[in-house]
């Protein structure tokens, strides 16, 4: 009997590339389940590990197997299982995606790969009342339309892209504390804010900044949701599709947002990402101190990796000292696009992105969102994972 051993991820993934990333037997596909290489011709009975010998099969379909030959007979009802070989999965997406963009790229001289967006999204009412609304650079429906829409935004942008999820099209680029509760904070209240927490934070967190931080309090603020004059971005594409579509059912569109950081602070005067540690940050410390006068601007600034959450989210902050919202600056198409997803998609697209392995319990590492993750899983409330 041939000796059984692993069969590369090379040749998984022609096999499953061959097959259209669909079980052979009963049509189930990914990313509803995971799906496995099955020899026809099972090793036991002298079958081999030739590609003519494989064949894409659904994991409940070849697990349950053994060594018996599959025949037409066979075959049974679609299943659809949910399953805990996460990494599998993972790395089965990986592939997907893999396999889409090399399509995408082939299809790209024939048609444009991110849909623009014409009416559907007018009439989308703002958060803010009265802020105009533009419309979106690109509709995405699926991982794969998201891959391709990174592509375009890198080319038509600079790249080394901030992106930002927001669950709701139309809510302004704003920190909270602009936004809540009536549109703008004063600076004696920004500053008792600030203090508050401060006075308060240090017997609930072990680790936190020395007093005259703002720096570190700043992002420590902003990190645990607090109301300051941060905004929060990722590095990660994967990331801000998490938090657009995760945590609310397809009521209304979402929106991802792709920030060129440098061109952004080009238009306000600086040469590069804002480093508060080497530069003189009155930014930062104008939201502790009112007598610290600092000009109405939108800076993106680089950050210290504190908390190993801020790691997992490769996290990035703009830093906003005046009320006018990002995304309706004159000059935002030098720095920003709006990729806009249809309401009627999200729960899909959510259902993807959580088979590619980012879940609530995984961005956010404690107890109390491992505890709700798997609470909602109980629930089957994919979208909310």
């Amino acid at each position: 009997m041939p000796r059984r051993r692993q069969i590369p991820r090379s040749v998984r993934f022609e096999v499953f590339k061959r097959d259209g990333f669909k079980c052979a037997y009963c049509g189930a596909e990914a990313p509803d389940v995971v799906l496995h290489v099955d020899h026809l011709k099972p090793l036991a009975k002298g079958g081999s590990n030739d590609i003519t010998n494989l064949v894409t099969a659904c994991g409940c379909r070849n697990l349950n197997k053994g060594s018996r030959e599959l025949t037409d007979d066979s075959a049974v009802k679609k299943q659809r299982r949910r399953l805990e070989a996460l990494r599998e999965r993972r790395d089965q997406i990986e592939m997907v995606i893999e396999w889409q963009e090399g399509l995408t790229l082939a299809r790209l001289p024939r048609r444009p790969v991110v849909r623009r967006l014409g009416r559907k999204t007018r009439g989308v009412e703002s958060r803010r009342r009265g802020a105009p609304m533009y419309e979106g650079d690109g509709e995405i429906r699926n991982v794969g339309d998201l891959v391709a829409a990174v592509h375009q935004c890198n080319e038509e942008l600079a790249g080394g892209l901030w992106w930002r999820g927001q669950p709701r099209c139309g809510w302004s680029l704003q920190p909270k504390i602009l936004r809540e509760p009536q549109g703008q904070t004063s600076a004696a209240d920004e500053q008792t804010l600030m203090n508050r927490f401060r006075l308060r934070a240090g017997v609930r967190y072990p680790r936190c900044p020395e007093r005259n931080d703002h720096v570190g309090w700043l992002f420590l603020m902003q990190h645990y949701g607090y109301a300051t004059r941060l905004l929060d971005w990722t590095e990660s594409p994967l990331v801000a599709a998490f938090f657009a579509v995760a945590f609310e059912p397809g009521e209304s569109h979402a929106e991802i947002f792709a920030l060129d950081p440098v061109a952004l602070n080009e238009t306000q005067g600086l040469h590069g990402v804002f480093n508060p540690a080497k530069d003189d940050p009155p930014l930062f410390h104008g939201a502790f101190d009112r007598t610290v006068e600092v000009p109405p601007v939108i800076v993106a600034t680089a950050c210290d990796e504190f908390d190993i959450r801020m790691a997992v989210q490769q996290s990035a902050f703009t830093i906003h000292t005046t009320a006018e919202p990002l995304d309706v600056k004159e000059e935002r198409r030098s720095f920003l696009r709006q990729l806009v997803i249809p309401a009627e998609t999200r729960r899909q697209f959510a259902g993807e992105i959580l088979a590619l392995g980012f879940t609530r319990s995984d961005l956010f590492l404690d107890l109390d969102n491992l505890s709700k993750e798997l609470l909602m899983r109980h629930d089957r409330a994919p979208w909310r994972a």
